[in-house]
This record gives structure tokens, sequence and C-alpha cells, in this order.
């Protein structure tokens, strides 16, 4: 006896089409033209599934941002993880990679930066809040392994913020609201250094210190 073909994709498939017409939607016209008629147009899923996935539509949005959220944040914990004992290149390849990321998808960029706060002041505020302090706890964590390395100075996590993500984050803002032309990669080098130089700036100072004849 032959076997049926399944004709309703899991729900995994499901959420995704979803994810991928809300994405292509907000990308040609923007966030608040988002709707789940045209959701339910572009991707083919019906409304009431729609509604069972996400909520509504501020949840389709959420769920955008979240996910781009988590793809930024594993790419860059990654790369810590690789520059284990190398302070200066993951302090660079952090600021490398935030600028790369902002370059390769400025869509979802324009939609963090359009959706983060409402998504934040909403339902999933939580779960939001939750992610980000998960990934600077780890950052922070490797912040500290390299400091107890002697490598650079212990230093909190929103000056680390403030040192070598702010200006590649303003950088990026500026690109992707037509203000700056050139392509935020083109200046990966200067924002690299100047990274590395602000956050290893104590740890030299230090060794000066401890080479000088008393």
């Amino acid at each position: 006896m032959a076997t049926s073909l399944q004709t309703t994709p899991p729900d995994s498939e499901t959420r995704q089409r979803v994810l991928d017409a809300a994405a292509a939607i907000c990308a040609a016209s923007g966030a608040n033209s988002l709707s789940i008629a045209g959701l339910t147009d572009e991707s083919g899923v019906s409304n009431g599934s729609i509604y069972h996935h996400f909520g509504s539509r501020d949840g389709v949005i959420a769920s955008l941002v979240l996910d781009a959220f988590s793809s930024y944040q594993e790419g860059l914990l990654s790369l810590l993880d690789e520059h284990q004992e190398d302070a200066q290149g993951g302090v660079e390849s952090m600021v490398r990679y935030h600028l790369g990321w902002m370059e390769a998808n400025p869509d979802l960029a324009k939609l963090l930066v359009d959706q983060r706060d409402h998504v934040a002041e909403g339902p999933e505020g939580g779960r939001l809040r939750d992610q980000n302090r998960q990934f600077f706890r780890e950052v922070k964590a490797w912040l500290d392994g390299r400091a107890a390395a002697g490598q650079i100075e212990e230093v909190s996590i929103d000056l680390a913020h403030a040192l070598v993500f702010a200006p590649a984050q303003e950088l990026s803002r500026h690109w992707l609201s037509g203000r700056l032309k050139e392509k935020p990669g083109s200046h990966a080098d200067r924002l690299a250094s100047a990274a590395w130089a602000a956050m290893s700036s104590g740890t030299d100072a230090k060794a000066r210190k401890q080479r000088s004849p008393r």
C-alpha cells in the first residue's frame, strides 16, 4: 500500500516561511507595513497558523528581532572562542565582526535599530533581556580571562561596550541611515586598532612602569 505524501509542512518549516516572508516585507516597505494579511499572501501560510505560532503581528516582529540577535551573538562568541589566548585578536575581531555583519545584513540591521526598543517594551522583552544578559556574560568571561592572563586591564562590561562596540555601532547606524556613503568595513582597520589601543592602554602603562629603573 502506497504511503501518502505529507502535505502539511512541519512547524519549524511553517515558522520559517512566515519569518522569511516578514523579513522580505520589512525590507521592501518597512516594519510598519507588516500585516497578518500581507504575511498570509507572501508566505502562503494561513492567518490561523500565523497566530498559532506568533500570537500577533508584533510577535512576528519580535521573533525576527530575537532570531537576528541570536545569529549575530552566536557568530561573535564563536570568534572569541577562536581567540582564547589572544586578547588583541579577539578585541579587533569583535569590531570587524560587527561591521561585517551589519554590512552583510543591512535589512536585518535596520530592523534591529528600528524595532529593538519596541520589542524590549513588549511581551517578548524578558526574552530579549535574558538573551542579551547571557551574551554579555560570556563576553565578560572572555575579557576576564584575558585580564587574568595580563593581556588587558580588567574592565566592566559597560566600559568594554563603550570602548569596543559603541564606535562600530554608531558608524553602522550612520551607514544604515544613508549619512555615511562608504561601507562600514572600509573603516574596520582604524576602528579595530582604536579599540585595541583603548583596551590595552592600562596594561601598556603598567608594563612600562614595571620596566622603568627604580
